[in-house]
């Protein structure tokens, strides 16, 4: 119960963070505007245009697709590893790790604080 409870989560939060980088590149020049996004937690309001973004699980090199490294303040640890990050990444030393190579092991303390 409780794994299937951490696997609902994590499609949750990945489709998210897939969700707000297209909000992100679709609305780019936004302002004081808003969107809802309907997940697994419920009706979320996303204000846009997003500021902070925390990229988990596969969706790693998506902002190295996307040229949105400014806005990035946390990725898996693993991301550190791929060499399209490694190649596109500027300052990764300003960039958290947010898991050691599981998702069931995110540090949901730092994911609070970060505030993405």
């Amino acid at each position: 119960m409780l794994i299937a409870r951490f696997k609902k989560a994590l499609i949750s939060c990945s489709l998210g963070a897939f969700v707000v980088s297209s909000l992100w590149l679709n609305v780019a020049n936004a302002s004081n505007q808003e969107v809802k996004v309907k997940d697994y937690f419920g009706e979320q309001t996303i204000k846009l245009p997003v500021s902070k973004i925390i990229y988990l699980g596969s969706f790693a090199e998506v902002p190295a697709m996307f040229n949105t490294w400014d806005r990035v303040v946390g990725i898996s640890d693993y991301a550190f590893k791929s060499d399209i990050v490694k190649a596109t990444l500027k300052d990764p030393e300003r960039i958290k790790p947010m898991s050691s190579d599981h998702v069931a092991a995110l540090n949901v303390e730092l994911l609070k604080k970060l505030s993405p």
